[in-house]
């Protein structure tokens, strides 16, 4: 029987909030006390906390600010205090601004897995969006933030969003919105949602570098399948879609469903419950096979894009330069001089 699943954030997270919380003058061991949480126990590398722990300390920090934007604050600062996080470090090396916020959705469970955020391709924009489940004002307003300033700092603030959308109702003063965002806010929407311009996507990312971030992704996804619950849904589908594609198989959700004697709307539920969709779960997987065969270098392009069921290589390709920046052939190159 599969144990039950826990959602869980980083350690990150929590760190991060107390190291903002000191700098504002808040109380950040009294805030730890009032939650029973041991300040020192937050120090693993790679640690993790109940998503419920981290909303109690999230409520009990934000009490404690005399502070009617907190989350949008915190928000605000949490780039400057997170850029060497790995997550943040994968953005910084992809190629183009589209291809980082691909990957701050694929990697976005090496900070928490509660709530995972979507891009949604909307013609003329792309919207990114996150799970309403158990997100307050403040928290809904952090996330947004820190979104937002992130897309700022990787295109040197030459992108900004061209509209902001709140679930919640709006604040006496939005001001601060205006500020922060420099976009439309729009509250008492249906969903939290940040929408960017399409044609902001292909903009360049300086010092990007292909084969740093072929290596930190591998890195990301090692860590990713070290959190993951040997029983997960997640796990159990991911070894699922690999033994189709190993055996000439197209990975399909009812087929996967169907091995794994489940109903393809059921499966989905319990990947969403795993903070993952199965559609980000098998690019993930086909992506790093594709990195593990290039570099094993034992099989050409062609017989790598048809095992990961591709119709032509130039649609594995097109999807290579996705993932990484760079081409199949490019990547080849690099990891056989490493």
């Amino acid at each position: 029987m599969a144990r039950k699943y826990t959602a869980s954030v980083s350690l990150d997270l929590p760190r991060l909030l107390l190291k903002y919380a000191a700098g504002a003058g808040i109380d950040a061991a009294q805030a730890c006390q009032q939650i029973g949480l041991d300040a020192a126990a937050l120090q693993a590398p790679e640690g993790r906390m109940s998503f419920d722990q981290f909303n109690a300390l999230w409520e009990a920090v934000a009490c404690r600010a005399n502070d009617s934007n907190f989350g949008l604050h915190f928000g605000e600062s949490t780039p400057g205090y997170s850029g060497g996080h790995l997550l943040f470090a994968v953005m910084v090396n992809c190629a183009t601004l589209g291809e980082a916020l691909e990957r701050f959705c694929r990697y976005h469970s090496l900070l928490a897995d509660q709530a995972p955020p979507e891009l949604h391709d909307e013609g003329q924009r792309l919207v990114f969006t996150f799970g309403q489940a158990l997100i307050c004002r403040h928290y809904a307003e952090a996330i947004l933030a820190m979104f937002s300033v992130v897309v700022r700092r990787l295109t040197e603030d030459r992108v900004r969003p061209a509209e902001v959308h709140f679930a919640h109702c709006p604040p006496a003063d939005p001001s601060e919105h205006a500020r922060i965002f420099g976009a439309l806010v729009l509250f008492d929407q249906p969903r939290n949602a940040l929408a960017l311009e399409r044609q902001a996507l292909g903009t360049p990312i300086f010092l990007a570098n292909p084969a740093l971030l072929a290596t930190l992704e591998q890195f990301a996804q090692q860590t990713l399948d070290r959190l993951a619950p040997p029983d997960s849904w997640a796990s159990r589908t991911s070894e699922m879609v690999r033994q189709l594609l190993l055996r000439g198989e197209k990975p399909q959700l009812p087929a996967v469903a169907r091995a794994l004697a489940i109903s393809p709307r059921h499966l989905q539920n319990k990947l969403r419950a795993d903070g993952v969709s199965y559609q980000a779960l098998l690019d993930t997987i086909r992506k790093q096979m594709a990195l593990d065969c290039l570099k094993r270098g034992e099989m050409t392009i062609c017989e790598v894009a048809f095992l990961l069921g591709f119709s032509e290589q130039s649609a594995f390709t097109h999807t290579f330069r996705r993932w990484t920046g760079t081409t199949p052939s490019e990547y080849s190159g690099v990891s056989s001089r490493l």
